[in-house]
């Protein structure tokens, strides 16, 4: 529903869900939905401070270094600042690769949400097993739990600026899901 050519001005973001109704098409032999209309999202977005934000090379991660945690990597993802930091890390850190970022051990991961907006939960969804680790929270008031099983490290409380460090070993992030209000 709603006026044509408008989509932009519905608030969806990289990683939503989308529900369309349209019949099955093609084009050049690759199949899509024709003559489609939108329905609804969910995900979240920047507005609500509820969504997925995908931390890949797409979010244009750029090198900074700051003051207290060293050199890293910083982008801005749905209004969030995601950056990662090499801390007292052994490791040099590396950009984003093409599914996820690597946060090594004894790195930092900053999560800050929006102006006037203070992070409730994240979850760091990551890419394997291996890849998901203990942590310590040094910045924003609230604890994290690793679960291997599910490839997650989950982070409640109430915060605008959420510090992570990798104390377990390394993180390969693939996504976070982030709840704020």
């Amino acid at each position: 529903g709603g006026p044509s050519r408008e989509f932009a001005s519905l608030g969806v973001s990289e990683g939503d869900n989308l529900t369309l109704i349209g019949k099955r098409s093609a084009y050049n032999g690759t199949a899509q939905v024709g003559s489609a209309f939108y329905v609804s999202h969910d995900g979240g977005s920047a507005d609500d401070g509820n969504g997925t934000l995908t931390t890949n090379s797409s979010a244009s991660f750029t090198a900074e270094t700051d003051d207290t945690y060293g050199s890293g990597y910083a982008a801005t993802i749905d209004g969030y600042k995601v950056a990662y930091y090499q801390h007292s890390s052994s490791s040099t850190l590396i950009e984003a690769k093409d599914d996820h970022i690597r946060v090594y051990k004894s790195a930092v991961l900053v999560v800050t949400a929006p102006e006037g907006k203070n992070i409730t939960s994240l979850v760091l969804n990551t890419t394997a097993e291996s890849y998901t680790a203990d942590v310590t929270i040094l910045e924003g008031d609230g604890s994290a739990t690793a679960d291997t099983s599910a490839c997650t490290v989950t982070w409640t409380g109430n915060a605008n600026k959420v510090v992570i460090n990798t104390t377990g070993g390394q993180l390969r992030i693939k996504t976070i899901d982030v709840k704020a209000e």
